[in-house]
């Protein structure tokens, strides 16, 4: 049997990968398998979607910061970076692709991503070709900052606008010197259905019922980060629960 978490935006602190950068990340230990419509990217139901191919390929690093809906977030990531045959490593320098999934919650973690960032800085101008993303709540709170202090990064992506990644990617393969990193940054985006998953093996899934928050709290970042509360169709979560428990 597999337990089934529901995850939503306002949910408590949950765990998180444990970086040791620049060494190996102790989670890529645990094996991989592909959830959802797996590795055919056209099955996606996303209006933008567009199937790559040429140029694709290689190996990609992701770190994960903050809470259940990063952890969640950062499995679609995956899923969507496999779909085009790219392969996870434990090790940035052997990367093709670095993702960082950033949390708002506290200053914190901005601190620790800045400072990755600052240690990619003459990486990239070796390796002009690596393609660095800053993914999650930071990208989608300070968009603006994240470009100014870090020129370098090549996209710049909101919790909502995920499923453009794959666009995203092809874009800088093709552009590698284009000027200053793309920005999606769209809060009110509507959430794309049935996009891949690649989850860590275990006894327990998180399923997203809900996405943002309409609350507002003084102390709370969830709505800006995620934007405006919006529930998931019943059939659609259900669909989710099969896939995990099958």
């Amino acid at each position: 049997m597999r337990s089934i978490q529901p995850v939503t935006s306002a949910g408590q602190m949950g765990p998180r990968t444990s970086p040791i950068w620049p060494l190996q990340l102790s989670a890529w230990g645990k094996r991989l398998t592909c959830q959802g419509v797996g590795h055919n990217w056209a099955a996606c139901r996303c209006s933008d979607r567009v199937v790559y191919s040429a140029g694709m390929g290689g190996r990609y690093f992701l770190e994960t910061f903050g809470c259940q809906m990063n952890e969640r977030d950062s499995e679609t990531i995956r899923g969507l970076l496999e779909a085009l045959s790219y392969s996870a490593t434990d090790s940035p320098q052997e990367a093709d692709i670095i993702i960082f999934n950033t949390c708002s919650v506290r200053e914190k973690p901005h601190h620790k991503v800045f400072s990755r960032l600052g240690d990619l800085r003459a990486v990239k101008a070796q390796r002009p070709e690596l393609i660095i993303a800053v993914c999650g709540c930071m990208a989608q709170i300070i968009p603006d900052a994240l470009a100014r202090r870090a020129p370098f990064v090549d996209i710049i992506l909101g919790p909502r606008n995920i499923a453009e990644l794959p666009q995203l990617i092809a874009q800088r393969i093709q552009s590698p010197h284009a000027d200053g990193p793309a920005v999606r940054a769209d809060s009110s985006v509507t959430i794309a259905e049935g996009l891949p998953a690649c989850r860590q093996a275990g006894v327990s899934a998180y399923v997203n019922v809900t996405y943002g928050c309409n609350n507002f709290c003084a102390y709370c970042v969830v709505p800006y980060a995620r934007g405006r509360e919006v529930s998931r169709r019943v059939d659609d979560i259900l669909q989710e629960v099969c896939q995990v428990v099958d």
